[in-house]
């Protein structure tokens, strides 16, 4: 965050271009889709053009209030992926200061364990993740 941006960063955010883009992007996608489904065509360009310059923030009170709304909402999305980030580096950090311990310890049963995981490919609803030279760690995934 301390970085500088470049002058077509602070641009777009400034003028919340990308956000407004995107809602315009989303209304379209919801009127073509209605006209489709009854039979008709609606011209996506034209229709977001039409929608930026009416639900222009400078000129549209409500429309300023939604992107500041979703400005928010975005930048709690990203702190949270911050700390989820965080939090796993620190999972790896731990399980690479682990990893001499285990190895250590476990000497020549190195083989048998290779075995288990060669075992734990079979199970279908299973999928192994190898992080870091061998620390292994089964996730159940959801059907």
């Amino acid at each position: 965050m301390g970085e500088a941006l470049q002058p077509w960063q602070q641009y777009l955010e400034e003028t919340q271009l990308l956000v407004s883009l995107e809602c315009g992007l989303e209304e379209m996608l919801r009127a073509c889709t209605n006209a489709t489904g009854r039979g008709r065509r609606k011209d996506p360009i034209n229709f977001l053009a039409a929608w930026l310059m009416r639900h222009n923030p400078r000129h549209d009170a409500l429309m300023a209030q939604q992107l500041k709304g979703r400005a928010a909402a975005a930048a709690e999305r990203l702190e949270r992926e911050n700390a989820e980030l965080e939090m796993a580096k620190m999972l790896v950090a731990e399980a690479e200061a682990k990893q001499p311990d285990l190895q250590a310890a476990e000497g020549e049963a190195a083989a048998p364990a290779a075995t288990a995981i060669d075992d734990t490919q079979e199970l279908t609803p299973y999928m192994e993740l190898k992080l870091l030279a061998g620390a292994n760690l089964l996730i159940r995934l959801e059907a």
